[in-house]
């Protein structure tokens, strides 16, 4: 029975330490730039924003402080496409954000419409309707993407950023 006891403390321990080492790591690194598609369906990177600069973005829009490791954010053609793409602790963290953001657009007056959740490729994907385009958003990995197109190239974008982020993981 002392043994048991003596291997749950230092497992304990051990987890412990990875949890402060992980906090370190969050407080202390900048975010990353993360890299972008050079076009998604047919429309080319015109802009795009990286590191702290696009993290401070999705926070604004997100009316929010939560950690990133590293953000982007792309625009492609005149508009007919934008790009975002958060990077948080681990998947538990792209979990939370993706859950959070589906419980905003549920509970506050928000310009999208929920058209529904579906598997694409074995992602779950959010599809909302607003602002004149379709919008995607999905987490894989320890990344959650959001992408805002025109209605008449959605489903081809949707697939060429579910590939990059697929790459990209």
């Amino acid at each position: 029975m002392r043994t048991k006891t003596r291997a749950s403390i230092w497992v304990g321990f051990g987890v412990l330490l990875f949890l402060c080492f992980m906090l370190i790591a969050l407080v202390s690194r900048p975010e990353d730039a993360l890299p972008l598609p050079r076009a998604i369906a047919g429309y080319p990177l015109r802009s795009h924003t990286f590191g702290p600069e696009a993290a401070d973005e999705i926070r604004r829009m997100h009316r929010g402080t939560f950690p990133l490791t590293g953000a982007a954010i792309g625009i492609y053609g005149n508009s007919d496409a934008i790009l975002w793409v958060a990077e948080t602790w681990g998947g538990v963290g792209a979990s939370i954000l993706e859950r959070g953001m589906t419980e905003a657009i549920e509970r506050v007056d928000s310009p999208f419409t929920p058209v529904g959740v579906r598997n694409v490729q074995g992602v779950k994907v959010h599809e909302l309707t607003g602002t004149g385009q379709v919008h995607f958003y999905f987490r894989l990995g320890n990344q959650v993407y959001w992408l805002a197109i025109a209605p008449e190239r959605a489903e081809q974008g949707l697939q060429e950023v579910l590939e990059f982020a697929r790459r990209a993981n």
